[in-house]
């Protein structure tokens, strides 16, 4: 804002003043009272000086043979820091190595991902689109292939009984259906696997759905 004029009229002071936009104003500065004067040796007191100190002198620089203070080091040897062992990335700090570890973490079985790629295709060929495979897909492959080593001789099959099942197909055939019950597509028949009420609920939701369609 720029001053354009001042005047004044008794005890007060006009301003007029101008704004780079364009437009004007006009301010009044008032005395509203008088103070008696000031001490006169409050009058004649010199400002503080506003002088900067002087500046710190900068450290000698240590002898150029290297060996500090106490000179050169026995036999012409120089001090210096070997850069052979040093990080290839100085800019990474310590923290950040966990989560590097954890980006590029692989499962432990080497079955983990043809047997994830052999699922996506036989399910692509069937569905007739992309599969999208999801982190708790990943989840549960790996804990099946810890727990029930046999399905990876399986898997194949496994994947056929799957695929066919007409309970799983109203859900599309994820991946965590055949991972989280094995027992079911691995046609072990060396014993009866244990119904639970979640059999029973499925078989119910089931025969309910037929007989609303049919």
């Amino acid at each position: 804002m720029t001053l354009q004029e001042t005047s004044h009229g008794g005890n007060t002071t006009f301003r007029k003043m101008e704004c780079p936009c364009g437009s004007r104003f006009e301010s009044e500065e008032r005395i509203a009272r008088r103070l008696p004067p000031a001490p006169a040796r409050a009058r004649r007191q010199a400002p503080a000086s506003a002088e900067a100190p002087p500046p710190t002198p900068a450290p000698a620089n240590p002898p150029p043979s290297g060996g500090g203070i106490g000179g050169p080091l026995p036999g012409g040897v120089t001090s210096s820091v070997s850069t052979a062992d040093s990080d290839p990335n100085p800019k990474a700090s310590l923290l950040s190595v966990p989560r590097a570890r954890a980006r590029t973490k692989t499962p432990a079985s080497p079955h983990f991902a043809p047997m994830r790629d052999r699922f996506v295709e036989r399910w692509e060929e069937q569905y007739g689109e992309k599969y999208l495979f999801e982190p708790r897909d990943g989840a549960a492959l790996a804990r099946m292939i810890a727990r029930h080593p046999e399905t990876v001789e399986r898997w194949d099959a496994m994947i056929t009984r799957y695929l066919g099942n007409e309970f799983w197909a109203s859900k599309r055939h994820p991946l965590t259906g055949i991972a989280s019950r094995p027992g079911e597509f691995s046609g072990d028949t060396n014993g009866i696997p244990r119904r639970t009420k979640w059999d029973d609920s499925r078989e119910t939701t089931f025969a309910w759905s037929q007989r609303s369609t049919g």
